[in-house]
């Protein structure tokens, strides 16, 4: 899962197998919204890759920032859970998960 203010991104695998991007959040006017767009596994399989191979610190260094996005990404399988957050900018150390969230993006319908 990956979240973004009041809007959620998850990549879901429904029983027949198929993989979707499933949004959910609100509209500019208040009201909720609902979407899920099909997605290849090979998009999904480059993010399982890139995750595999990331090594981070569990315990960055504090960053005093005053505003910006604020970023989870929710990461839950078989091999292991683990939820990571930031605002803005990932800390030192987890710029790798920024293409994480770069791949979930760009999945996003425009």
């Amino acid at each position: 899962m990956f979240q973004n203010a009041k809007k959620t991104y998850e990549i879901i695998e429904y029983v027949n197998g198929d993989l979707y991007i499933k949004f959910s959040g609100f509209d500019n006017n208040g009201q909720k919204v609902f979407n899920k767009n099909l997605i290849s596994d090979d998009i999904v399989e480059e993010i399982i890759v890139l995750l595999s191979e990331t090594t981070i610190n569990v315990l960055p260094e504090k960053q005093f920032i005053c505003d910006g996005d604020f970023i989870k990404l929710d990461i839950d399988d078989e091999r292991a859970k683990i939820r990571l957050s930031w605002i803005s900018h990932p800390p030192d150390g987890w710029q790798c998960l920024s293409l994480v969230t770069e791949k979930i993006f760009n999945l996003i319908p425009k």
